[in-house]
């Protein structure tokens, strides 16, 4: 893929992540006849300008009609985006009589772009960075094609989405490892809103909130998504997620986990009278479950 001249003017500007938006010199273009027309531009811009054969896009445009009414739609389709274009109506045209290509040389395409940074950074490219991953998420501005339900864009969409949901990790990973753990949180946030279902997004916020000690939202995270989970699948947490939730309320989670061991012990009903003891609560208000002082009970872990 050829990238952008960022210093020449771009002519031609295609949206696919989020709304199908194209523009011409900073204008939309007329509206096309049909929406097969934007999907027959999707379909050829995801090839990067390479030659597709006719056929094969008649057939996934058109699937339910015969071949010679599919290929008459597509001559149709092209018609009518050639119009669109105007003065750029060259950039669709036929390498042969069988085969079609969208000439994307100096324009700019969100999606194509959201590729490259993403690559760059997965192949440890020269001079690829972090900041590869934040320009990946300024640019992802929704999922491909988000008012697309035909069947060929959903693994197309797929990969996206799991591309701008492992860059927000890894930055709240980075994040993390900076001690950041505010921006390591946002990052894990956007994630798990994303993806609510998404385990391992819990996990690392878990692991960031422990490590600031703030227990209880630990315990509210892991809740929030075993609700989640039985509601929409009637299942538990994985096993992996059960067993490391359960270290870090045992707090014996280690420490290149990022995870502070929490030492103090619990206290049993007997200590509680221990005149050695000088340390106590304050008057007033329930005992925290993260004090010396609180006292486990049977229903504990029912209540967790």
């Amino acid at each position: 893929m050829s990238e952008v001249a960022l210093s020449s003017p771009v002519t031609l500007s295609l949206r696919l992540l989020g709304p199908f938006d194209l523009r011409q010199n900073g204008q939309p273009i007329p509206s096309l006849r049909t929406q097969k027309g934007e999907w027959l531009i999707a379909l050829l811009a995801l090839r990067e300008g390479r030659a597709v054969p006719r056929d094969w896009l008649s057939g996934v445009l058109w699937p339910d009609s015969p071949e010679i009414s599919a290929l008459y739609n597509l001559r149709r389709c092209v018609y009518d985006i050639r119009r669109a274009l105007g003065s750029e109506a060259k950039r669709l045209y036929t390498p042969n009589a069988r085969t079609l290509s969208l000439d994307l040389a100096g324009a700019d395409v969100d999606v194509l772009r959201f590729d490259n940074v993403c690559n760059a950074y997965k192949s440890g490219r020269q001079n690829s960075s972090v900041t590869d991953l934040e320009e990946a998420i300024n640019i992802y501005g929704g999922p491909l094609l988000e008012s697309c339900s035909e069947e060929w864009v959903f693994p197309e969409r797929a990969a996206r989405e799991q591309a701008y949901l492992n860059a927000l990790e890894k930055l709240g990973e980075h994040a993390a490892a900076q001690r950041r753990e505010r921006d390591a949180i946002g990052y894990f946030k956007q994630v798990i809103s994303a993806e609510p279902l998404r385990e391992s997004a819990y996990c690392s916020l878990m692991q960031i909130l422990a490590r600031g000690g703030d227990i209880a939202a630990v315990t509210q995270t892991y809740r929030d998504l075993r609700l989640l989970l039985h509601s929409k699948l009637n299942i538990e947490p994985s096993d992996k997620t059960q067993n490391f939730y359960k270290r870090i309320r045992e707090q014996k989670e280690p420490h290149e986990q990022l995870i502070e061991p929490f030492r103090e012990r619990r206290l049993n009903r007997t200590d509680i009278c221990n005149p050695s003891l000088a340390e106590v609560e304050p008057v007033g208000g329930a005992v925290s479950m993260n004090s010396r002082l609180y006292i486990e009970r049977s229903t504990d872990a029912f209540f967790y």
